[in-house]
C-alpha cells in the first residue's frame, strides 16, 4: 500500500488543481443561473410597474371624466327633469338632449367627448398592447395563488378593453353627440373594468419583493 509520503508533490497539485477547476466550473454555472434569474425577476417587476402606471393613469382619467359627466347630468336634470330622469345613463341622456344644450353645457359635453377620444382611448390601447406583449401573465396556471388571481383580473381587463374599443369604433368616431363609452351602465353592453386589478397587481409585486417566484 502506498503511503501519503510516497505520493509525488506534482500529483497532489494536479488533484487540487482539477478539483478547483471543477468547483470553478459549477460555481460559474450557479452564478450565471442566479444572475439570469435575478435579471428575469427585475424585468418582470419593471414590466408590472409599467402596467401599474397605466392602470393608475386610467383610473385618474376615468374619475376626472366621470366628475364632468355627473356635473353635466345635474345641469340637464335641473332644466329637463322629465327627459333626464328616465334612467338612460350618462351618454344616452347627453345624446338625446344634445340639441337642447346651451353653450356652457355643449362645452362640457365636448370636453367629456375629447377625453374619451384622446386620453381614454390612448390608455386603453396601451393597456391592450401591454397584455398582447405579456401574455404569460394572463395564463391561469401560475406559480402561486396570488399570480393566478392576477391572471383572472387580467383576463377580465382584456375582455373589457376589446369590448370598449369595439363600442368606441361603432359609436364615437362618426357621431358627435356621443360622449362616453361605458359598458356596465344601464345598457349593459359588456364587461366593466375589473375593480380589483390594481389590488391584485400590488399583491403580486409584494410577493416578488419577498421571494424568488417568477
Amino acid at each position: 500500500m502506498i503511503g501519503l509520503e510516497q505520493i509525488p508533490d506534482w500529483f497532489g497539485e494536479a488533484i487540487f488543481g482539477a478539483m478547483g477547476a471543477v468547483l470553478g466550473f459549477f460555481g460559474k454555472i450557479w452564478w450565471e443561473g442566479f444572475s439570469m434569474k435575478r435579471t428575469r425577476k427585475s424585468e418582470t417587476v419593471i414590466s408590472l410597474r409599467c402596467l401599474q402606471t397605466l392602470l393608475e393613469d386610467s383610473k385618474s382619467v376615468y374619475q376626472s371624466q366621470n366628475y364632468m359627466a355627473r356635473r353635466l347630468l345635474k345641469l340637464l336634470r335641473e332644466k329637463y327633469p322629465l327627459e333626464a330622469e328616465k334612467g338612460l345613463g350618462f351618454d344616452e341622456t347627453f345624446y338625446c338632449l344634445f340639441e337642447r344644450m346651451d353653450v356652457d353645457e355643449r362645452e362640457l359635453q365636448s370636453l367629456i367627448r375629447s377625453t374619451t377620444m384622446n386620453s381614454m382611448k390612448r390608455l386603453n390601447e396601451e393597456l391592450q398592447r401591454w397584455i398582447n406583449i405579456n401574455q404569460a401573465f394572463r395564463v391561469l396556471t401560475q406559480p402561486s395563488e396570488t399570480r393566478s388571481n392576477f391572471a383572472k383580473e387580467l383576463q377580465q381587463l382584456e375582455l373589457h378593453l376589446n369590448q370598449w374599443l369595439d363600442k368606441y369604433n361603432a359609436n364615437m368616431s362618426r357621431e358627435e353627440r356621443r360622449s362616453l363609452v361605458y359598458l356596465a351602465d344601464e345598457k349593459k353592453h359588456g364587461k366593466g373594468f375589473p375593480k380589483d386589478i390594481l389590488k391584485a397587481l400590488e399583491a403580486v409585486l409584494e410577493e416578488l419583493s419577498r421571494n424568488n417566484i417568477l
